[in-house]
C-alpha cells in the first residue's frame, strides 16, 4: 500500500512540475519550443501507406490514399538523397509542404514563411498616431533620406520631360484613308 501512496506522489510531483515548466509565461514559451525543435530533429519514421476502400462488384477494392502516395514518394525521394539515417521529421515536414505548396495556398504560404519570405504585417507596427518616425533617426540618416528624396524626384523629373518632348528620331506618315472604302 506505502508503495502505491509513493508512486502516486511521485506522478502528483512530477505533473506538477511539468505543469509549472509548461505552464508559466516566460519558461512555458521556451519549453514548447524546446519540445518542437527536439521533435523536429528526430530521425524520421518511415511513412505506413494508407488505402481507402471501395467496394465493386468483383468485391472490396484497395487504392493507396494521394496523402500516402505524397508523404512515401517524398520520404523515399530524401533516403535516396540523403541516406535513411539522416533524414528527420523536420525534413520530411517541409518537403512534403513544399510538394503540397504547388496547388494549395496553405501550404504555400508555410513554405514562403519557413523559407523568410512572410510578409510584414503594417498593422502590427508600433506606430501611435501623431507619432513622428523620423524623431528617432540620426542627422547622417536624414541627409541619407533627404539624398534619396532628391534623386528621386529629379529622376522622375527627367522622365517626364522626356515624354512630353517629341523623339526626332521618331516621323510619323500620315495614314492614307480613302473615303467610302473599307481598311
Amino acid at each position: 500500500m506505502s508503495n502505491d501512496l509513493e508512486q502516486a506522489d511521485k506522478a502528483r510531483r512530477e505533473m506538477k512540475e511539468f505543469l509549472t515548466q509548461f505552464k508559466g509565461q516566460t519558461n512555458g514559451r521556451q519549453m514548447w519550443q524546446s519540445l518542437a525543435q527536439s521533435s523536429a530533429c528526430r530521425k524520421a519514421i518511415k511513412p505506413i501507406p494508407r488505402y481507402k476502400t471501395y467496394m465493386t462488384k468483383e468485391g472490396p477494392y484497395q487504392e493507396e490514399t494521394e496523402e500516402s502516395q505524397i508523404e512515401c514518394g517524398v520520404y523515399n525521394n530524401l533516403v535516396n538523397e540523403y541516406g535513411e539515417e539522416n533524414v528527420t521529421e523536420a525534413m520530411m515536414t517541409n518537403a512534403c509542404q513544399v510538394y503540397l505548396a504547388r496547388t494549395n495556398p496553405a501550404s504555400a504560404a508555410f513554405a514562403r514563411d519557413t523559407g523568410g519570405g512572410k510578409p510584414v504585417d503594417e498593422s502590427k507596427m508600433n506606430l501611435t498616431p501623431g507619432q513622428n518616425p523620423y524623431e528617432s533617426l540620426d542627422n547622417e540618416q536624414l541627409a541619407a533620406i533627404a539624398q534619396t528624396l532628391e534623386a528621386l524626384e529629379t529622376k522622375r523629373k527627367e522622365v517626364l520631360n522626356n515624354e512630353r518632348q517629341p523623339n526626332p528620331n521618331h516621323t510619323t506618315i500620315p495614314a492614307q484613308i480613302e473615303v467610302g472604302k473599307p481598311n
